[in-house]
C-alpha cells in the first residue's frame, strides 16, 4: 500500500480532505520520519500516521480546542 492508501484507511476523519492536500502533509511527514529499520511498507504506514497526527494538531490549534494551547505553551526558565 502507498502512504496515501494507508492514510485513507487509518485517518477516516479526514475523508473530505482532497488528495493534493493530504499529499502535501505526507511530504511534510516524510521529512520527520527517519527509520532505516523499516521496510518500504512500514515506512509508508509510519508516514501516513505522522501526517494524520500533524493534521490533527493543526486543526486542533486552528479551532482552539480547549487545553491545546495550555498543554503546548512554552515556559521560560528562570
Amino acid at each position: 500500500m502507498t502512504a496515501l492508501q494507508y492514510f485513507r484507511l487509518l485517518a477516516a476523519e479526514f475523508a473530505s480532505v482532497i488528495d493534493a492536500t493530504v499529499n502535501t502533509w505526507l511530504s511534510i511527514a516524510a521529512q520527520d520520519v527517519y527509520a532505516p529499520c523499516l521496510n518500504a511498507e512500514e515506512l509508508a504506514r509510519a508516514n501516513a500516521l505522522m501526517a494524520a497526527h500533524l493534521m490533527k494538531l493543526s486543526s486542533d490549534a486552528a479551532s482552539g480546542v480547549a487545553g491545546f494551547q495550555a498543554q503546548f505553551r512554552f515556559q521560560r526558565r528562570e
